[in-house]
């Protein structure tokens, strides 16, 4: 029989989705845990789950210590990611650190439990636009360092020392129009949304 676990800090969700999972599957036992150290010592203490249906987001806490404190377990479980947080970064950062699938909450039902049937009998599932999605943004950061432009290494540059628009384009000689269209360009490049995201990637990237 399979064994999975439902870990969600809601308990009626949790509830809810470990009896909808009992009645959509054959042959499986689920038990809801709505903290990560519960799930954690369960693991620990029993025959490795089938599959661990995870919400990364866990009020205090974050999926990601779960997946963390499995991920170097002589046999870590496979682990599905349920969440209504679609960022292909955050994707990307939950795969690297062993997910072996993701499901928006925004699905329909039925996309779940085809999910979680793919990783038991598969050991994977990502939608066909969540995989484009993936690919395209670990191409933009593995070419960025790459393309980055000198003017906008120069920009990022100026970003670093606090100054405004403004004023890069008059030390740039270039007008405010144009470094807003830079600054949009490298907004996207980096997978930023605002000036100070963008100058973490950049120095995570090792663009500074």
């Amino acid at each position: 029989m399979d064994t999975l676990l439902v870990i969600d800090d809601h308990a009626l969700f949790a509830q809810s989705l470990s009896h909808l999972l009992s009645n959509s599957l054959n042959s499986v036992k689920v038990h809801d845990f709505q903290n990560i150290e519960g799930a954690i010592k369960w693991v620990k203490s029993n025959t490795t789950p089938t599959l661990v249906v995870l919400d990364i987001h866990m009020g205090t806490e974050s999926g990601l210590l779960f997946l963390r404190k499995i991920k170097h377990m002589d046999f870590p479980p496979p682990v599905l990611i349920i969440s209504s947080d679609n960022d292909p970064r955050k994707i990307t950062t939950y795969v690297d650190n062993g997910a072996s699938g993701f499901v928006s909450k925004n699905e329909d039902v039925n996309i779940l439990i085809h999910a979680v049937n793919s990783i038991i009998n598969d050991g994977i599932y990502f939608s066909g636009d969540t995989r484009q999605r993936l690919k395209e943004f670990r191409l933009s950061h593995s070419l960025c360092k790459n393309t980055l432009s000198e003017q906008h290494k120069r920009i990022l540059w100026h970003l670093q020392q606090g100054l405004g628009n403004k004023e890069i384009g008059r030390r740039l000689n270039i007008s405010e129009h144009t470094i807003k269209y830079h600054l949009s360009n490298l907004y996207r490049q980096l997978g930023a949304k605002n000036r100070t995201e963008c100058l973490m990637q950049a120095n995570k990237q090792g663009l500074l």
